[in-house]
């Protein structure tokens, strides 16, 4: 409940002041996907690959614009859908996990 709230506290802060409250948004949204998949249940996990798939896109938007500011905060955000998808069991939950992995071991090197 504490995590929803915080985002929805940092989206409606990102809103007036994107430059401000986007980063804060990515943080947050990370930690809901988090908390999320850690309940263990399919409908957890699935809502938790939403949030964290949405975090890594605030994460890549500002990567994208300083890139020497975000990459750390990006490679960790890629850490969570992957791990959503490999509890999956679907092919194609595999190869985006797959996929977002490679792209935080690129990051890292």
């Amino acid at each position: 409940a504490c995590a929803k709230e915080a985002v929805r506290i940092h989206r409606k802060l990102a809103e007036e002041q994107p430059a401000a409250y986007l980063p804060d948004l990515a943080g947050s949204l990370v930690t809901l996907a988090d908390c999320l998949s850690q309940q263990g249940d399919a409908a957890s996990r699935i809502e938790a690959l939403a949030y964290a798939k949405k975090a890594v896109g605030l994460y890549h938007e500002l990567a994208g614009e300083q890139p020497a500011a975000y990459p750390l905060d990006f490679n960790e955000s890629l850490k969570d859908p992957a791990s959503c998808m490999f509890l999956q069991v679907d092919k194609a939950s595999l190869d985006e996990a797959l996929t977002c992995a490679k792209e935080a071991v690129s990051i890292r090197r």
